[in-house]
């Protein structure tokens, strides 16, 4: 499963597991849950009743063995959509495994419709694959005589790869189908934002359709896999509401759930209606070339900075020993530190970290851009082209776009 302009609490990486071709992974640890079920499942269910007459620690051992496979084979999955990513021009935060499945979280949106399609085909493709060299596998190992619980594990692993394969390619934004979906539609329109609605619109009605089917398989059966069902049908509906373009903001926030983004449910006269920036992109708003600070520089450097710039509110944070934009710190962020600290404090301490950054391309469209800002505290984005900094976007961009806008 994969949501990569989401990012939830579920989704941020509680644990560093290293790196694998160079793109950073990690887990959440909603996963071990998730871990849990699958190697108790296989170990107390699935493998006594297809090949009885193994010892419970035989099982078990399997079964472990198994999940970690199947996440193994899942790690797969979302590396193989950063790795395309990565090859497009795209930046490549890193991979986090969580509760349902794992998440490549990426830099801004993608810049066009074909990158959209191979970036989104790639994952299923991987996984059907693993599922084909599986069964490939299992038949191998049953030919040669292999223990028979060797060679259904294979055979699960086989099946599982599949089913996630097929499952990701339900045309339910944000699954890779729903993907897919709306790569066809904005070639066809050359409207990403219409093509989005569409494809969530899609995507709420299956996350629907999935949780009344779990919920039907829990009550007539007292399935375990029933509730797992509704809650990836859940997942689903919540996410292609996120994903919705939100209305005008005195309307009230669609569809069940938790509202996506509160500072559009809720009026605020300091943001521009979206109906304002309509059809205006990051790049008319930015200011370009920002200064960007460097980690290691203290808080008082960085103030003294600020105060002889052009009217600069807030400064990105540069590594610079990679070139890589690290943070985000501002006039307020700043000022917060005690005076007598300032001058023994790297910017890098005070500053927002990447998991807290507003990252775009310049192309995307600017009401996404101002939603997304307003949810955030320092309600900045930075704007990012080719792996580049190219600009920084802030409320009083937002503001005199606006202005205009309404001139």
């Amino acid at each position: 499963m994969d949501n990569r302009a989401t990012f939830t609490k579920g989704m941020r990486e509680s644990l560093h597991l290293g790196r694998v071709a160079g793109v950073r992974v990690g887990m959440g640890w909603s996963l071990l849950p998730a871990f849990a079920f699958i190697a108790w499942s296989l170990a107390v269910g699935q493998l006594p009743y297809e090949v009885p007459g193994y010892s419970a620690s035989a099982y078990w051992v399997v079964g472990v063995l198994t999940a970690v496979a199947f996440f193994a084979g899942l790690l797969a999955h979302e590396l193989s959509h950063a790795v395309v990513a990565r090859r497009r021009g795209l930046q490549v935060q890193g991979i986090v495994l969580w509760l349902f499945g794992g998440v490549a979280q990426m830099e801004g949106e993608m810049p066009d419709a074909r990158t959209e399609l191979l970036v989104a085909i790639v994952g299923p493709a991987t996984s059907l694959l693993i599922a084909g060299l599986g069964s490939l596998a299992a038949w191998g190992l049953d030919a040669v005589g292999a223990s028979a619980i060797v060679v259904a594990a294979v055979a699960w692993l086989a099946v599982i790869n599949g089913m996630l394969g097929v499952f990701n390619l339900l045309p339910a934004f944000p699954l890779d189908g729903g993907r897919l979906l709306r790569a066809g539609l904005w070639w066809r329109w050359k409207d990403q934002t219409r093509a989005t609605r569409a494809a969530a619109g899609s995507g709420r009605f299956i996350g629907m359709a999935l949780i009344a089917l779990g919920v039907i398989q829990w009550l007539r059966l007292g399935s375990m896999g029933g509730l797992w069902l509704a809650a990836i049908g859940w997942f689903v509906l919540a996410a292609a509401n996120q994903a919705r373009r939100p209305p005008d903001p005195a309307a009230p926030a669609p569809g069940p759930g938790p509202a996506p983004n509160l500072a559009w449910s809720t009026p605020d006269p300091s943001i521009p209606a979206p109906r304002l920036l309509e059809g205006l992109r990051a790049s008319d708003a930015m200011t370009a070339e920002p200064v960007v600070v460097p980690s290691t520089e203290t808080v008082a450097e960085a103030m003294s900075l600020l105060a002889a710039g052009p009217g600069f509110s807030s400064l990105p944070v540069g590594d610079e020993a990679s070139g890589r934009i690290v943070g985000l710190t501002t006039v307020a962020r700043l000022s917060r530190l005690p005076a007598e600290r300032r001058s023994s404090t790297t910017v890098a301490e005070v500053a927002a970290g990447p998991a807290e950054l507003v990252v775009c391309a310049p192309w995307e469209p600017l009401p996404d851009v101002s939603r997304r800002m307003a949810a955030t505290t320092d309600q900045r984005c930075l704007v990012i082209s080719g792996g580049r900094l190219v600009g920084i976007i802030s409320p009083s961009d937002i503001a005199r776009v606006a202005a205009r806008a309404r001139v």
